[in-house]
Order: structure tokens, then C-alpha cells, then sequence
């Protein structure tokens, strides 16, 4: 329930209205930050962040070697958990499990607890990154959320959409503001309020993409063999703009695409999904255009708007959409070459998303040296993914931090564009989605990204380091193909 630090005429219950008798146990807490550590090390680092039960990981000093191979991966057919990652404890089994996948709507399930983290995070007026005006929260079901609207009201919050995302065991609200009352102000005070409800800005989140210049040797950089299909039977989720599934790349490919906002804009343009989904699905048959998993099936939740000086953005509250869309299809591992703040809603969501078995894949960011970690990429149990040159040299814009998982080739890559032609790209926008598809090779469970740190090449500093995570991919043997 989230609760009322006054003393008030009434009493709000939200989020433990549920029969204890039939709820799951709660979620795990999300934590700030990844701790770079992988399954297998065992000596605990003085005050190291506790992680998260869905990555499987006990966190150790930084910089510890672990040991790595000379062949790519297999890909085993039934998937099975690597054999020295240590067993979850019982009492620790969150209340969204895999086999929780294709069984209904989980309304109902109670939500974890806001993390203190979350509650203090205070939005910077002079740069705006959220949707003026608005404020969105989850509940876990219906009769909550309409409490949560009487609530709301003593703010001046009108309530003016709600969805119920029954795959993610969620109902989503967004409210108004009136235009002379802060949001910022109003966030704050409700938090002193309410400090168990999940709420947030509306944060926006943009594409991780910058500019490019000659063709990088995608495949050879990351061992993958070229001439031989892969992906079949694969399903990947991609949350993005719209991809032109008219360009030859891409027609005629296994690609599903609902387009997963309304807000009187026009979608964004088509030239960052279409390039996306050319890294991954792309027609053999094109040349120079093959994708990675070319045989897979792609999932595209047109999510991101087209705004003001042809700006692309998404937000958090239509990523929540996009996320739930995904997981009715249902898809393996999502891919996600978008940034932005940190969001509590959207932390959430990624959490339960993880907590289903569902891999997650994002861009680490193209900040540079000095920018602040980028979300959801620095999210525990997501994979960070930030880019290198086909000599594996780091991408000059590309950003540094401990959250950084591994790297791919993303600077000049060769990506479908326009009608019928192609262009270079560049950007971790361009790197992530290979090592999405390397997870989902490998079955897209969250905890088989351990494989992909193991098999890494490793570059920079010995071991994980702030600027290459655990290195340069190398791409599982392919497995499935006609």
C-alpha cells in the first residue's frame, strides 16, 4: 500500500489490497547501479551493492579475472543455466516467474517496494527531459487506480489515460496538471505524502544514435559466419520509431510492427528503426544488408514521436505500453537502443519484464566521457552495450561508466535507408541490438548474458573496466538454420 506521512480523515490502500493468501512474494528491490561481477566469483568487496536475484550475479572486488574461451559459444539446444551459476534461494523467488509467461493477466500481483533511491530523484527545471504537465503511476489494479485518482485530486491531477497492462501486471495512469502548478513541486510533495506509490515524471527517452562515415566489417569483428542463417525460431522485441518494411532489406522478412502511442504527433521518421531492424532481420538476399539473425521473427513497438525541430523522442509512459505489447507476443529478449533518465515506473516494468525470463538489451549511451549513466541501459539485469570501430577501438562519444556490460561494432555501420539504399551509422544505438540478438541465441534468458561476458574478447584493462564492460562481443555459433 503506499501510505500518508499526515494524519488524514481517511486511509488509502493501493498496492496490498490483494488476498496475502494468493499473492507471490514481492519483487526484488531494483539498486542503483550494476556491480561488475559475474556468477562464479565469490569474495564479497566491503560494502558492494546487493544485486538483483534476476542476474544471478554476487557482486566482487572490480577487475577480477574470470576465464574465457577461444571458440564462440554454442548454443545449447535446450538452454539449460550454466553450471556454475549459484542456485536462487528459495525465499528470494519474486512474484512474477516464468512460468508466469502466456498464463493471463497478472493484475493483482502485489508491486515491491519503492526504493528510497527513486523517491529522492528531483528533476533539473533549467533542462526539461518529461512531458510538462504530466505525472504517470502504477497500480496493481483497477480499484487502486481509481483511489489513486481521489488521491490525486487534492494535487488539482486529473486523470487523462489509464491502461491496464495486463502482462506486466499493471494498470498505468497519467495525469494533468493545470499549466501554473509545478509538477516538479508536486512530485515532490508527494512523495512526502505517499512514499510507497509509484509515481514518476513522464520522463522522455531518445534515440542513442549519432553520425557515421565508412562500413565497418560487422561480422568478422564479432566472429559471426557469414553465409550461414541464423535465428530461426528466434523472437526479438524492439521498442523504436517505425521501420519502412517497404525497403527490400526488409520486406518480406518476419517483422510485426503496432504502432504504441496517441498523442496527436506524428510517428517519428523511419530512418532509426529501419536501421535497427536491418542490423538484425535484414534479407540475405540484399547486399551488404544481411541481418545478424536474418531468419528470426522482429516485434517493432512503434513508440517513438516525432516533436518539435523534428525532434525524436519516446516516453516513459509509452515505453510501459511497448514493454507490456512485447510481452504479449511473447518475444525472448528486448532490445532497446534508446536513453534518458532514470524513471521509477519504467524501472519497474524492466524488473517484472526480467523477472519473466525476458532478456534485455540496451544502449549504454553516446555522452561521452563525462556524462551521467544512461537509463535503461544502467538498470541492474539490463545489458549495457557501448561501441567500438572495427579495430575495437571505443567510439569517441561513446559514453564510460561501471554499468557497461560489453561492446559491439557501432561506429560507420552499414544499415538499410531511404527507399531502397543504405547509409554508415553510428552510435550504441547500432551496437545493441547484436548483442540482443546474440542473447536470444542463446535462449534470451537474463542470466545467459553471463555466457556472452565470459566468451567477450577481452579489451582495455584487464577484466571489466568502465569503458569496454567485459569486452568485445563474440557472436554464439548459430544453431536452427533451414
Amino acid at each position: 500500500m503506499f501510505r500518508s506521512s499526515r494524519r488524514a480523515g481517511f486511509a488509502v490502500a493501493l498496492l496490498l489490497l490483494v488476498d496475502p493468501a494468493n499473492a507471490a512474494p514481492p519483487l526484488n528491490t531494483p539498486v542503483p547501479l550494476k556491480s561488475p561481477s559475474l556468477p562464479g566469483d565469490t569474495a564479497a568487496s566491503p560494502g558492494a551493492v546487493t544485486q538483483s536475484v534476476l542476474t544471478g550475479v554476487i557482486p566482487t572486488a572490480k577487475g577480477e579475472r574470470i576465464p574465457r574461451q577461444d571458440a564462440p559459444p554454442a548454443a545449447p539446444p535446450s538452454n539449460p543455466p550454466p553450471t556454475d551459476v549459484p542456485e536462487q534461494p528459495v525465499n528470494q523467488v519474486p512474484a512474477v516467474t516464468p512460468a508466469s509467461r502466456g498464463s493471463g493477466s497478472l493484475l493483482g500481483a502485489a508491486l515491491p517496494p519503492v526504493p528510497n533511491a527513486l523517491q529522492q530523484v528531483a528533476p533539473d527545471p533549467d533542462t526539461p527531459q518529461y512531458a510538462p504537465h504530466e505525472l504517470i503511476a502504477v497500480t496493481a489494479s483497477m480499484d487502486d487506480a481509481k483511489r489513486l485518482a481521489q488521491v490525486m485530486g487534492a494535487y488539482q491531477a486529473r486523470v487523462i489515460r489509464r491502461h491496464k497492462l495486463g502482462s506486466l501486471g499493471m494498470v498505468l495512469s497519467t495525469f494533468r496538471l493545470p499549466d501554473q502548478v509545478s509538477v516538479a513541486d508536486t512530485l515532490a510533495a508527494i512523495h512526502r505524502e505517499y512514499p510507497d506509490l509509484w509515481i514518476d515524471l513522464n520522463h522522455y527517452f531518445h534515440p542513442a544514435m549519432a553520425a557515421g562515415g565508412q562500413r565497418t566489417a560487422l561480422y568478422r569483428a564479432i566472429d559471426r559466419q557469414p553465409g550461414v542463417p541464423c535465428g530461426r525460431g528466434l523472437r526479438i522485441g524492439l521498442l523504436d520509431g517505425p521501420a519502412n518494411l517497404e525497403h527490400p532489406a526488409l520486406r518480406g522478412q518476419s517483422i510485426v510492427q503496432k504502432v504504441l502511442f496517441a498523442r496527436g504527433r506524428p510517428a517519428a521518421p523511419a530512418q532509426h528503426a529501419t536501421a535497427v531492424a536491418s542490423l538484425l532481420a535484414g534479407n540475405p538476399a540484399v547486399a551488404g544488408l544481411a541481418g545478424v539473425v536474418s531468419e528470426a521473427s522482429l516485434y517493432v513497438g512503434v513508440v517513438m514521436q516525432q516533436g518539435e525541430d523534428d525532434e525524436m523522442y519516446s516516453t516513459a509512459e509509452d515505453l510501459l505500453s511497448g514493454l507490456n505489447w512485447l510481452l504479449d507476443q511473447p518475444v525472448q529478449v528486448v532490445s532497446l537502443s534508446l536513453g534518458g533518465p532514470r524513471n521509477a515506473l519504467l524501472e519497474v516494468a524492466l524488473q517484472r519484464t526480467l523477472t519473466l525470463g525476458i532478456g534485455v538489451v540496451a544502449a549504454a549511451g553516446n555522452g561521452g566521457v563525462d556524462a551521467s549513466p544512461s537509463y535503461p541501459a544502467a538498470q541492474t539485469g539490463v545489458v549495457a552495450v557501448t561501441s567500438v570501430d572495427s579495430d575495437g577501438v571505443i567510439a569517441r562519444d561513446a559514453s564510460r561508466g561501471d554499468y557497461i556490460d560489453l561492446a559491439a561494432p557501432g561506429v560507420d555501420v552499414w544499415v538499410a535507408a531511404g527507399k531502397t539504399g543504405g547509409r554508415y551509422a553510428s552510435g550504441t544505438s547500432m551496437a545493441a541490438p547484436l548483442v540482443a540478438a546474440a542473447l536470444a541465441q542463446l535462449g534470451g534468458r537474463p542470466d545467459m548474458a553471463t555466457q556472452l561476458f565470459r566468451q567477450a574478447r577481452d579489451l582495455g584493462q584487464s577484466g571489466k573496466d568502465s569503458i569496454y564492460g567485459w569486452g568485445l562481443l563474440r557472436f554464439p555459433v548459430c544453431s536452427g538454420a533451414k
